[in-house]
């Protein structure tokens, strides 16, 4: 606290002003004094205040990089899940048209068989039809003839194979055998005679049979027939 000034007054104004330019002096000191001091404490204010704004901006940073990496993560997910879902929904719609062309193709498919089918059906039918009025012979009735004539064929040479032997016998005297088959076995004969001179199970032993017999009756002939009747081969003995 300053003291009082006195009242400055002409008598003393040499005192007055050597006082009162003390005092001047007196409180620049003092305002530079409180501006070191009160300076030093705001700068150590402002450096408090620095100190706790980088702290607080530190935990705020790494709260705003925490929170940005849990959102970013949080978006991750959710574009994984719209992802997958738009990758299942594609799969699903996919599918649907392979089946539906499946189903296409089973269709045509199917039409093409049924028309194919009436197709032939038609054509065969015409065909037979323009057959009928040329009286050409159907493949069944073609068959149905060739087996007859098979049959026919067979009777001719059984006929041809009996004549054979009967002009033979009635030109040489000579006594003819013959190896033919029955339903026993396989029978030798002679001709001229009505019963089989032996019946055996084999062929072999037929033969074998009648070589003997045509050998011992010199001259003689030994004619063999075939399972169907027709002449396999023929042997002359003594001629």
């Amino acid at each position: 606290m300053s003291k009082q000034r006195k009242t400055l007054n002409i008598e003393n104004l040499t005192g007055d002003v050597a006082e009162l330019s003390r005092d001047i002096w007196l409180a620049g000191l003092g305002a530079i004094a409180t501006v070191e001091e009160e300076g030093s404490k705001f700068f150590d204010g402002l450096v408090e205040n620095g100190k706790a704004l980088q702290q607080n901006g530190s935990k705020r940073l790494d709260d705003l990089q925490k929170e940005a990496t849990k959102t970013f993560d949080s978006l991750i997910k959710r574009g994984r899940k719209v992802e997958d879902k738009g990758r299942r929904q594609l799969t699903a719609r996919v599918d649907a048209v392979k089946g539906e062309v499946t189903d296409k193709q089973k269709e045509v498919s199917g039409t093409v068989e049924r028309v194919t089918g009436k197709v032939e059906a038609t054509v065969a039918a015409a065909v037979e039809t323009a057959m009928e009025r040329l009286e050409v012979p159907t493949r069944t009735e073609v068959k149905d003839l060739s087996e007859k004539v098979d049959l026919l064929a067979g009777k001719v040479n059984k006929l041809t194979t009996l004549l054979e032997a009967r002009a033979a016998a009635s030109t040489n005297p000579t006594a003819v055998y013959h190896v033919v088959p029955q339903d026993e076995g396989w029978a030798v004969t002679k001709e001229g005679t009505d019963r089989a001179i032996n019946v055996l199970g084999t062929k072999a032993e037929a033969l074998e049979r009648g070589r003997d017999l045509a050998k011992n009756q010199e001259p003689s002939r030994l004619v063999i027939h075939r399972k169907d009747g027709t002449i396999q081969e023929q042997f002359t003995y003594g001629a």
